[in-house]
């Protein structure tokens, strides 16, 4: 019989350290046994086994080790994890088995990282634009606050977004803009020196800091605006003389948000151009472009374009800019529609009819052409009043969360009943009724009538009837005749009632015989 002692069920390490566990096993048979000890629940690249095979005398214990060493990585997420130590004997097959818990220790580590480290802002590019990479080099999470600021306080910063939460191992693109609070239109260049800061939201003391250089250009330089001055009389005949500047008259996307690795298409168009160029955070993007065009692009990440207009002057100073967002947002499975019926399948005017429905990844539900929207979860059918007769056709339509839409139909019908109703109409002979007796033509007969809610009372054919109920004395027709008895109501809905009167068919005379006949 074996047995498996744990010197203790609890360890705590840091991702990157290692931990050992001293076990004891006990052989207490009368016979050796050779032992084969293993770990489960742990990442086998974690566990490390010294001795895997363990022989044992008949009554002997023994001490050995385990290392356990998780690695320095993201997928070393901190929290408990529990696992269990196995012994089998080799020889019989006996096993027995402890439990403990490993628990790793949180690391709170961000990297933070700008491009480019220096950006300019002038007096027509107001804004220097950075892109921001945000790096959890740690195992928890972390929910960060973005900010930047410059010990000068010259410029303002927006950051796009604020906040941002990365798991382990995951890193983020963010959009910074440095604006100088002032552009001078003479003076010399000016550089501020700014630090973007991520701090965690929960825990302060969690932070990472880069520096970045914002460098404010004034519109002219004091040594160029003695120099303007100097040569104003031949630049005035030049400038009369000289091209029309390029500029940019617009420049789109779309669409101006998509998920990451889809596709967008920039549009624009340019005046007193020979060509246009692309540019973003990271540099030329594409160039050599028609003055008006369209281009589709990838997307890899949040962006922002800048189109220059250029001709032989050069490029233009202001760019256009459009700002691509890329989101990292998993697509929502398609809403599907299980179930979709309505009862009864005819209902009067006025009447109710209930819809039973059932959805699955649904954000919105609804139901035309009544135009209702219908509860996604929490109740599961919806009743409304007939109004209009005549076959009805319901469509339901399921809205997953980007609006994409299933359809079903079901189609039920509305009846227009009539409030004139026949309590009686029918024959009589002495009093009973006639049913389906054949009479001889001549026979009196009384037709008996009742009619409530009517407006208007016809019998076809006609023998007289016009009250609301009464009793008619009638000679039986020559031959079987139908008798329709209309009663039409304050709205001319009509209900109907008839009467067959069954007539006996003369029996036949034979032709007269002539003379000599016999």
């Amino acid at each position: 019989m074996l047995t498996l002692s744990l010197e203790r069920d609890h360890l705590l390490v840091e991702p990157g350290s290692a931990v050992s566990l001293t076990f004891t096993t006990r052989n207490d048979s009368e016979t050796s046994e050779r032992v084969e000890v293993s770990v489960s629940g742990l990442d086998a690249e974690w566990v490390a086994v010294p001795v895997p095979i363990v022989p044992l005398a008949p009554g002997e214990s023994r001490e050995d080790k385990i290392l356990i060493k998780p690695p320095r990585a993201a997928g070393s997420r901190s929290g408990a994890y529990p696992f269990v130590v196995q012994v089998r004997s080799l020889e019989s097959g006996q096993g027995v088995e402890s439990q403990a818990v490993l628990e790793l220790a949180p690391i709170n580590l961000i990297s933070l990282q700008v491009e480019p480290k220096r950006a300019g802002a002038g007096y027509f590019r107001r804004e220097a634009p950075f892109s921001v990479t945000v790096v959890n080099l740690g195992n928890t999470d972390q929910n960060l606050q973005m900010f930047a600021d410059d010990p000068e306080d010259g410029c303002t910063y927006s950051i796009d977004p604020e906040r941002v939460s990365l798991a382990p191992g995951q890193q983020r693109d963010v959009e910074l803009l440095a604006q100088p609070r002032s552009v001078p239109l003479v003076g010399s260049a000016q550089l501020y020196g700014a630090t973007v800061t991520a701090r965690n939201v929960e825990n302060p003391k969690v932070f990472a800091t880069a520096p970045a250089q914002v460098e404010r250009r004034a519109l002219l330089s004091p040594a160029l605006l003695l120099m303007m001055i100097a040569i104003a009389s031949l630049a005035g005949i030049w400038f009369a003389m000289r091209p029309k500047p390029a500029f940019i008259e617009s420049f789109d996307v779309d669409p101006a948000e998509v998920f990451v690795d889809d596709t967008v298409r920039l549009t624009w168009s340019a005046a007193n151009a020979q060509s246009v160029t692309i540019e973003t955070g990271d540099g030329v993007f594409l160039e050599g472009l028609p003055p008006q065009g369209s281009k589709t692009v990838k997307v890899t990440k949040t962006t922002t374009y800048f189109a220059f207009a250029v001709n032989e002057m050069g490029r233009s100073r202001a760019p256009r800019e459009v700002t691509v967002v890329a989101k990292i947002v998993p697509k929502p499975p398609p809403a599907q529609i299980t179930a979709f019926d309505v009862d009864p399948k005819s209902v009067t005017v006025g009447g109710t009819a209930t819809v039973t429905y059932k959805v699955l990844n649904a954000t919105k539900v609804m139901l035309e052409p009544l135009g209702v929207d219908l509860a996604v979860s929490g109740q599961d059918s919806y009743s409304f009043i007939a109004e209009t007769p005549g076959k009805m056709t319901l469509v339901l339509t399921a809205y997953n969360a980007q609006n994409q839409a299933v359809k079903k139909e079901v189609s039920f019908t509305v009846v227009d009943q009539s409030e004139a109703r026949i309590l009686v109409f029918r024959a009589l002979k002495d009093g009973a009724p006639l049913g389906e007796t054949e009479l001889q033509p001549g026979t009196p007969i009384q037709i008996e009538w009742q009619v409530t809610n009517a407006a208007r009372i016809e019998v076809s054919p006609p023998i007289g009837i016009a009250s609301d109920r009464g009793t008619l004395e009638l000679i039986a027709p020559a031959e079987t005749t139908t008798y329709t008895l209309t009663a039409t109501d304050a709205k001319g809905r009509r209900v109907t009632g008839k009467i067959v009167v069954k007539v006996a068919k003369p029996d036949t005379v034979p032709p007269p015989m002539g003379p000599g006949g016999g």
